[in-house]
C-alpha cells in the first residue's frame, strides 16, 4: 500500500460534502417526481376525458403522489446509512488508525 492511499480527515470532509450534495438532490427528486407525475396524469385525464372523468384523474394523481413516499424513505435511509459509516470511519481516523482508501467500503442500509 502507498502512503498517498491513506484516508485523512480532509478526504473525509470532502467525501461528506459530496455525499451531502448528492443526498439533497436525490431526496428532492424522490419527493417531487411522484406528485409531478400525478399532475401530468391528471392533466392527461382532463385533456382526454374532460371534466366528467376528473375523479379518476384525482385518484390516479393521489396514487402517484403516494408512490413517492417509499422512494423518499428508501433514499433517506440509504444516505443516513452512508453518513453513519462516514462518522464511524472518521472516529477511527481520529483515533490514529491507519486506513487505506482501497480498504474502506460503504454499503447501503440493511
Amino acid at each position: 500500500m502507498e502512503d498517498n492511499d491513506i484516508v485523512r480527515l480532509e478526504d473525509l470532509a470532502a467525501m461528506r460534502a459530496a455525499t451531502s450534495r448528492t443526498a439533497r438532490r436525490t431526496l428532492l427528486v424522490a419527493a417531487l417526481v411522484g406528485p409531478a407525475a400525478g399532475l401530468i396524469v391528471l392533466a392527461v385525464v382532463y385533456l382526454l376525458y374532460g371534466q366528467e372523468r376528473l375523479d379518476l384523474g384525482y385518484i390516479a394523481a393521489g396514487i402517484f403522489a403516494l408512490l413517492a413516499v417509499p422512494q423518499f424513505m428508501h433514499w433517506f435511509r440509504h444516505y443516513r446509512s452512508i453518513s453513519r459509516q462516514l462518522d464511524a470511519l472518521e472516529i477511527r481516523v481520529k483515533n490514529g488508525e491507519r486506513i487505506y482508501g482501497s480498504q474502506a467500503g460503504f454499503h447501503s442500509y440493511r
